[in-house]
């Protein structure tokens, strides 16, 4: 049996080996916490070692991803100012190009415009020199029918028109028109000295007694059908107010005795033009065009419409400026006869009344004589 003690704080009875016991387990409970506590202790310091370092070669490695970051964000930043620095430069360049195309453009068209402005300029001094000499020969042809050839007058009043331009003009295609076409009766097909056909002129005859408005529209439409360049008309009876020469709603309009002269006229207006067709061939089309137009038969029609209106402002103007000079004249007998007048009761009512009555200074006479002053 074991040896038994009693507790000294409560005074039950403890078995000696059971206290040795439960003393050696406390010892060695006490010294296995005291290790297990020094195990823990140095486990967690190697811990927090191995943690340290970890942590320190994540922060290295994170120093490392922010610097390479920083790095990638720099070159990105300056990748992007690059690009951006290229698109301005490229948009610059891209404006630099157009402005200069502009200007290219620009310079082109104004240089085409001036050639063409020196060209139509050129065409059109020769156009005023041309209508200058035909005004001339126009004048000539009236003057010679004002002299009174009545050997022209007879030789055409006998003969047809056809028989007429046939003599004149022998090198020439004269053919009658053909009856479907109403106003107009013979075809003159020019021919220059080359035998070469330069233009078309439609002739229309009339022998009536009285002038009818609507030959003309006639006449221009079959111009217009038969493609002719010019249309002449010769009738015995003229409009009111025209010369023996004259041009009417485009249509050349003469006497009998006027149309061999107006015929030549004519004929070397159609010439020149065909020779200078031909020596503008080598134009480019645009210099060609304006040369065809300013030289074809639109334009003569478009500026003989112009010359109509100005011939008769001429005519009206001049029959103004008549009448204005009539009445000036009458209007200064008026003037001289009241001046009369008026000095003849002057003098009569100055001899009734003596030196009393003033002086009147009439305008246009010289002042009167002070005698007292001379005296």
């Amino acid at each position: 049996m074991s040896d038994v003690i009693r507790c000294p704080h409560c005074g039950k009875p403890v078995e000696i080996e059971q206290a040795l016991a439960a003393g050696l387990r406390e010892k060695v409970q006490a010294e296995l916490l005291v290790g297990f506590q020094a195990k823990e202790r140095e486990a967690e310091a190697k811990g927090k070692a191995t943690a340290g370092r970890e942590v320190a070669l994540l922060q290295d490695q994170l120093k490392g991803v922010r610097a390479e970051r920083d790095a990638a964000q720099e070159k990105e930043l300056a990748l992007r100012k690059q690009r951006e620095a290229l698109e301005a430069e490229k948009k610059a360049l891209d404006l630099t190009i157009a402005r200069r195309v502009d200007d290219d453009r620009a310079r082109l068209r104004a240089e085409e415009q001036k050639a063409a402005y020196e060209a139509y300029e050129l065409k059109f001094k020769e156009r005023d020199e041309k209508e200058a000499g035909l005004r001339r020969t126009i004048g000539e042809l009236q003057r010679k029918v004002d002299q009174g050839s009545m050997q022209i007058q007879g030789e055409a009043q006998e003969s047809s028109l056809e028989e007429l331009l046939k003599r004149e003009f022998p090198g020439d295609r004269i053919e009658p028109v053909a009856k479907g076409v109403r106003g107009a009766d013979v075809a003159q097909y020019v021919r220059g000295p080359g035998g070469a056909e330069a233009g078309v002129i439609l002739w229309e005859s009339k022998k009536t007694k009285a002038w009818v408005g609507e030959w003309l529209a006639k006449l221009k439409d079959d111009q217009r059908t038969m493609k002719a360049d010019v249309a002449a008309l010769v009738s015995h009876v003229l409009p009111p107010g025209a010369g023996p020469v004259a041009l009417l709603a485009g249509v050349w309009v003469a006497t009998y005795a006027a149309a061999p002269g107006m015929a030549q006229v004519l004929r070397k207006g159609l010439i020149d033009l065909a020779d200078q067709r031909r020596s503008q061939q080598g134009r480019t089309e645009k210099e060609a065009l304006l040369y065809d137009y300013l030289t074809g038969g639109d334009f003569k029609r478009r500026w003989d419409g112009l010359l109509e209106p100005f011939a008769q402002m001429e005519k009206d103007l001049q029959r103004e400026i008549d009448a204005f000079q009539r009445i000036w004249a009458t209007r200064a007998k008026q003037i001289e006869r009241a001046k009369r007048s008026l000095l003849g009761l002057h003098g009569d009512v100055q001899g009734l009344a003596g030196n009393v009555l003033p002086e009147i200074q009439m305008p246009g006479l010289p002042a009167p004589v002070d005698d007292d002053a001379n005296g």
